[in-house]
This record gives C-alpha cells, structure tokens and sequence, in this order.
C-alpha cells in the first residue's frame, strides 16, 4: 500500500469494544444544538486567493492563514488559528478506484482499489485540509481544503469527502469504514483556466432512496441529500472555491509533469471552503457530525454518478478526548472491615463535535474490579458550555489483610463520532494516581475480676481450700475489626479464645455467651496478711489481630485482680496460722 494514507497528526488507536453490562450511566447532557449567528464565510478564516504564499490578507483573528502557513510533508495538529490540520503526500503510483462499486452513492463497504494509471491531469500530488472552530468564528465550524495536481492540460473533477469513521485502503483491496449519516461530501472542478468553481455539498443521508432533484434539501441520488450548491466568487458565501489563475510557488514538495519544481502552473492548485454549521443549520440539521477522516478523488465530472479515478487521503480527526481523576479520601467502613477509598475526575470532550456513548473505565489495584462509567453524549465545547462531564465519585472497596493501603487507581476513557457505528475516540489514560493512606487505629481493652471460694474440711484443725474463681470482659476500642481474639491467664495459664470483635464491641471470658460464668483455679503462693488471712494476685492479658492491614497484634495487660483469701470477717477460714 503507498503513503496516502500515513500522515496522521493526531493518532487515536481504535480497539475493539464490547460494550460491558452493569454500566453506570451519566444523564444525558444538554441536547447540542447548533446556535446560527452571524454566518462566518470560510474567506474570513482563511486566504482563499488561488495562492498558498502569504497575500497579506486579514482575516476575524489577524491576518489570514495560508496553506505555506499548515502544509508540509507529514505535518498534522494545528498550525496559525486552526483547530485541525492535515496535509498528505501523494505516492509516486496512484492508488485509483477500480470496478463499478466505488461510486459515490454506494457505501464504502462497496468500493474497491487497486494501483494503477490515470491521466495525468486526473493524478493528485498532494492533498489538504483544516478545521476553523473558535470564538473568531462564532464557533461555528468551517473546514477549509485544498489539493494540487500532476498535469494541467485540461479540466479535472474533484470530491472531497469528510468521514465520520476512519476510511483508509486495505491491502485486500477493500476500503475500512462505512458511511454514517452527516457524512460530507464537496464536489467542485480545477478548471485549466482557472477562476471561480461550481461548489455542490452533499449530505450522506440513508434516507434517500433515489434521486428526486438537485436543489437545496434534495435527494439528488440514493445516499445524497443536497445541502449547498452555487457558483460564486470567493467572498461572504457560506462555500466557495478557486483554481490559480496563474503559476504559483509553493514551499511543500510539488514537481509538476511539464514545469519547475516548487511551482504549481495555471489550473493546478485548488483551494476551497465551507461553513458547515450555516450550511447545515439551513436545511435543518441541529447536530454537527464529529470527522475522523478524508478523502479526495478525482472524477470523470461533477455528476454524482461521475467514475471514480485517483484518491487520496488520511486522518482528519476533529474529535479528541481527554479524562483526569483523582482519589480524594480513604475511610474505614462495614464495621471496620472495609478499606473504601473515593474517587472521581472528569471527561472532556476537546474536539469540535459530540462524542456518543462514552465510557469511563476506572481502573483500581487489584483485586478490586475495575468500574465502567457510561455518558451518552459530550458535546463540544461551546460559548456556554466548557465541553467536560464530571464522572464519579465512585467507592472501591478493599477487604482482607491484603488490602492496599494506600491503593493505587488509573482512568482511561472512549467514545465515539456517531450514536452508532462511528470512530472510536480514546483519551490518553490518566496517570497512576495513589490514594490517600486510611489511618487504621486497632485497640483493645481486658479487665478481670477474681473472688474466692473457700471450703472446710475436719474441725481439729480445720483444713481450708481455697479456690480462685475469676472472669472478665474483652472491649474493642479501635476503628478495625480484631480477629484471633484470645485472653491468657497469668500464673493460672489457661488461654480462652474469643469471637472476633467488631469496633466498639465486647465479650465476656471465659464464656462469651455466659457472662455470670468463671474460671477457677487453686493458687499455690499467696501474700500473708494477718493470722488467717492472705491475698493472691492474679493477671489477664488480652491480644487480637486488625483483621486490616498491616494486620498488626495488639496486646491489653496484663491486668492485675487481687483476690483476698479468707476475707475479714469469715468464719470459714482458722484464727490460726496452719
């Protein structure tokens, strides 16, 4: 395949979409509309002179663009006051139109391709175009094209397509791309005398099924609507185009077949405009379609059923997208077992149409999903809207001792030029943006209380037991679940594993479900404290896991219980050391 095709200046990678289920959806946003004011002639943003040097004309902005100004081999984005630009080097063996399938009327998926020879007269050496869509021009868009030629010796047909869809020659022979409705097609002629040019633009409307007549709202053929159609001079028209009426030089690569390089002659530069909100506004179309690309052709006339000759064409996008996103904050939810952290951001329509069926991916670190986030349309930016969509906030939860923390998150974005089958449009993915840190504080609490039990056994003397009864409660008082919750009994040794405690929460040891419940033991060392009389000290200590990362123990205690064996005052215990 040659070059036609190569220069892009502002790539897109469309991919494959399958659109998920469980979308969360954005409420449409204000219906687009095209406001008509004063109509902005394309000879108001651009030098439309039959010259491509600088003629020192003065456009709404200043002085006036010109093709030396955007063209150049391989140069695309924008250039002077444009909003878009492209230029493309023709191959040095045309890629023509082949069988009776490529003609105009017939969709894309019709035509056909192969290389080849036409006239030289018929040979494109180099095509053109930009996009106007600024305050200078009301906002309204207005395209502007442009192309050259091999030969000069006679009159030549041309169309100019503007694409919704990327349409580029595949190496089967086919094209990619179809046509959807508002597609745009320009048919003028280069004239070998040069002057003013008949300029006919049609609409692709699948609504027309035959040919009913050629004014202004018309079908003039099956797919073909008539949207403008004059013959002026390049002045306040809302279209217009022109020939050279003289030899003029150029600074991008141009060798002519008879003549000097770097010189265009009479007849072989063509050059042209169109205010597509005006135009489109006249025949009662509302919403601006939204290119991906072009196309020019040569034809055998200006007759829509003309036969295709040479072709060429690239990337045209007037679309762009861009979506940014933060993470604003991280708390700590679902009874302290749940990391959740916030984010959001917006989706920006940078382009000079709307986008349909945009979706937002919010990409989260594993193992959370990532979330999809659905708008119906983004229009442009406008003199009353900004052109962006808020999406969000959205919640991403983490549980587990393995949640992030702090997470990590990224977005991406897409959307495309048509409510259905149009270019896919993607946003550069955000940067991996980090999550505010959730400050995790775990906690626990252990008391203990301890009594005795006092037995006597015989009379001379009196054999005393005495049996240490204790229990106690176990409190969380963190902001995390604890988990492996367990209390161990100091010098008695027993261990009592617990419930897992939720913040706030509190269980009863040694049975959690019988808080009047005890644990006993003998103690075998005691404090002496009078004839009779002794206390014994005891400990419990309480430890649990943050069931959240990092998963640290925490640890209550011990804590002291002093017992007093035979307490003052029982008649149980001897009056007498034993």
């Amino acid at each position: 395949m040659g070059t036609k095709f190569s220069a892009l200046f502002r790539c897109f990678n469309p991919r494959r979409f399958m659109r998920p289920s469980g979308l969360i959806t954005v409420a449409l946003l204000s219906v687009f509309a095209v406001a008509v004011l004063a109509s902005v002639a394309p000879t108001l943003l651009f030098q439309i002179d039959g010259k491509a040097t600088n003629s020192g004309l003065n456009c709404n902005y200043g002085p006036c663009d010109y093709w030396d100004l955007l063209n150049g081999t391989g140069n695309g984005g924008s250039a002077g006051n444009s909003s878009v630009r492209t230029f493309i080097a023709g191959p040095s063996s045309p890629e023509i139109f082949a069988t009776g399938g490529s003609k105009d009327p017939l969709d894309i998926t019709s035509w056909k391709w192969t290389t080849g020879s036409v006239p030289d007269k018929d040979k494109l050496t180099n095509g053109y175009a930009a996009a106007y869509d600024s305050s200078a021009s009301n906002n309204e868009l207005v395209l502007e094209f442009g192309a050259d030629r091999l030969a000069q010796n006679g009159d030549s047909n041309i169309g100019i397509w503007f694409f919704q869809q990327q349409v580029a020659p595949l190496a089967n022979g086919t094209f990619s791309g179809k046509h959807v409705n508002h597609d745009v097609f320009v048919v003028s002629a280069f004239t070998a005398g040069g002057g003013t040019s008949t300029v006919t633009a049609y609409e692709w409307d699948s609504n027309c099924s035959k040919a009913v007549g050629t004014a202004v709202g018309q079908c003039a053929d099956t797919n073909l609507r008539v949207i403008f159609s004059q013959s002026t001079v390049c002045g306040t028209a809302d279209a217009c185009a022109l020939v050279n009426s003289a030899p003029i030089p150029v600074t991008w690569p141009y060798t002519p077949k008879s003549g000097t390089a770097g010189t265009i002659p009479t007849g072989g530069f063509y050059e042209g405009g169109i205010n597509l909100t005006q135009v489109f506004a006249a025949v009662g179309i509302s919403s601006l379609p939204c290119f991906a690309s072009f196309l020019e052709e040569t034809r055998s006339s200006q007759a829509t059923s003309a036969v295709l000759k040479d072709f060429i064409g690239g990337s045209f996008p007037l679309c762009g997208l861009t979506v940014s996103k933060a993470c604003t904050a991280c708390n700590i939810v679902q009874n302290g077992t749940v990391l959740e952290y916030t984010a959001g951001g917006q989706v920006c329509n940078v382009g000079v149409g709307p986008l349909y069926n945009i979706v937002v991916t919010d990409t989260p670190q594993t193992p959370a999903a990532p979330v999809q986030i659905s708008i119906a349309q983004l229009n442009a930016p406008s003199a009353s809207f900004n052109g962006c969509a808020n999406w969000g906030p959205i919640l991403i939860d983490y549980s587990g001792s393995t949640a992030p923390n702090p997470a990590t998150d990224q977005a991406s974005a897409l959307g495309f030029t048509a409510q259905s089958g149009g270019t896919e449009i993607d946003a550069k993915p955000t940067d991996v943006k980090t999550c505010p840190v959730c400050q995790i504080n775990p906690n626990i609490l252990v008391t203990k209380i301890c009594s005795t039990n006092i037995q006597t056994f015989g009379t001379n003397p009196a054999m005393v037991v005495v049996r240490s009864d204790y229990n106690g409660t176990v409190q969380n008082t963190g902001n995390v679940k604890l988990i492996n919750v367990s209390v161990s009994d100091s010098p008695d040794g027993q261990v009592f594993n617990l419930p897992d405690l939720l913040p706030g929460a509190t269980e009863c040891y040694p049975n959690p479900t019988n808080c009047a419940a005890v644990a006993s033991f003998f103690p075998s060392t005691f404090t002496p404290v009078s004839v009779g009389r002794a206390t014994f000290s005891d400990a419990a200590t309480a430890t649990g896991k943050s069931a959240l990362p990092p998963g640290t123990v925490q640890t209550d205690g011990p804590k002291q219980a002093t017992c007093p064996l035979c307490p003052p005052g029982s008649a149980a215990c001897p009056t007498t050391t034993p």
